[in-house]
């Protein structure tokens, strides 16, 4: 695991590993995808990338998220790296 906002913050160490070619599971909270707007500066794709709000799981100020919507959500990310190839 890596910090995103490190990437986004050009912080030369996290940069290098977003770069390393390592795969990278990107997940965003929001139709604002800031996570992979974040990579694609770097230039990076994320092997597999998630948007909680297409799962359901909406993001409200001050209000955490329906625990079974994480659950639901959790279980499709899991899931997705299934089609990961093992190196």
């Amino acid at each position: 695991m890596s910090c995103i906002a490190g990437v986004g913050g050009d912080v030369p160490s996290l940069v290098k590993v977003a770069k390393s070619g390592r795969p990278i599971i990107a997940i965003d909270g929001c139709a604002l995808s800031c996570v992979k707007s974040s990579l694609a500066r770097h230039g990076v794709q994320p092997a597999i990338w998630h948007e909680l709000s297409r799962y359901d799981v909406r993001k409200i100020y001050q209000v955490d998220p329906d625990p079974r919507q994480v659950e639901e959500a959790l279980k499709i990310v899991i899931d997705s790296l299934a089609s990961l190839e093992v190196k």
